[in-house]
This record gives C-alpha cells, sequence and structure tokens, in this order.
C-alpha cells in the first residue's frame, strides 16, 4: 500500500467494499479524489461511498477528510494544516445545518402551530 496509511490490525477487518475506497484514498490534499471518481472506479454508489467514508472515520479511526476546493474529494490529512482544513469543512457543513435547523423550527411554531416559539 505505498502512498498510504497502513491499518491498525487490533481494529476490525474491513469489508471488500471498505478495503476498495480505502486502498484508492491517497494521503495529501493534492491527491484528494472525487466522490463520483471513486463511484466511477468501483462501481459503487455515490451516497455509498460516503457512507463508507464515514465508517472508515467512526468505526476504524482511519483519518478521512474532504475538500470542496481544488482539488475537490477525500484525502488523508498529510499535515496539521490538512487536518485542520479538512475538519474546518465539517464545522463549517454543521454551522450551516444548525442554522437551517433553527429556520425550520421556527417556521415550523409559526406556520404549524400558529405561534411563536419561546427562546430558551
Amino acid at each position: 500500500m505505498p502512498d498510504q496509511l497502513s491499518l491498525d490490525f487490533d481494529r476490525p477487518a474491513l469489508t471488500e467494499e471498505q478495503e476498495l475506497i480505502f486502498n484508492l484514498l491517497r494521503k495529501g490534499r493534492k491527491n484528494a479524489i472525487r466522490e463520483k471518481t471513486l463511484s466511477a472506479m468501483t462501481g459503487i454508489s455515490g451516497v455509498r461511498v460516503r457512507q463508507i467514508i464515514k465508517h472508515l472515520t467512526e468505526h476504524h479511526g482511519i483519518l478521512v477528510v474532504s475538500s470542496t476546493a481544488n482539488p475537490p474529494g477525500f484525502y488523508f490529512p498529510e499535515t496539521r494544516e490538512e487536518y485542520r482544513a479538512g475538519v474546518a469543512q465539517y464545522v463549517n457543513r454543521i454551522r450551516s445545518l444548525a442554522g437551517r435547523l433553527r429556520a425550520m423550527d421556527r417556521e415550523a411554531y409559526e406556520s404549524l402551530f400558529g405561534q411563536e416559539r419561546l427562546a430558551i
């Protein structure tokens, strides 16, 4: 596995799909690979690719981050800066989703229940 992270053998074994995705990911943002490319190379749907990458991090402790800027895609962070940039992508997404939820909640109370929600 050149250019890739080695697996910790104390972790659960990867499934065939997980292994396929893991083996295509590379170190460094410059080597980021798009979901669409991973899907085309493996025949695995884009939704499933995202689920696998999520599983690799959450259940196997494999650091995989993503970038929406050039080059976009998933990669193993190679430096502290790459790791922080990858984490920042998730933090920004969380903030955006939290804002959307607040707006939905406000709208639901006003339109569905005919009242304003009390701020707690």
